[in-house]
């Protein structure tokens, strides 16, 4: 992205936070984190809830598919985050 946009320029990324044998992974944070790093200014970020996206845990014997999903299965990301950040 910094190569690309002009000085000035905005760019937005969709990015959700994941948990990992029971840690949950602040990916967004970490991210900001790296973008300052580089040179951008976090402009504003946008919380969007995620109501329906449900990660199945089992997969099909068979198949290796995923499985119907259950009571046993979880809401993957309950929400996302829009980050809009802003070149320097």
């Amino acid at each position: 992205m910094w190569r690309v946009l002009k000085r000035g320029g905005y760019a937005c990324v969709v990015i959700g936070n994941t948990r990992l044998c029971g840690v949950e992974i602040l990916n967004a944070q970490v991210f900001v984190e790296q973008m300052l790093s580089l040179g951008f200014e976090l402009h504003q970020v946008i919380l969007r809830e995620i109501p329906s996206k449900i990660l199945p845990k089992t997969r099909d014997q068979k198949t290796g598919k995923f499985a119907k999903v259950t009571e046993a299965d979880f809401i993957a990301y309950p929400h996302e985050f829009i980050l809009v950040l802003r070149k320097l």
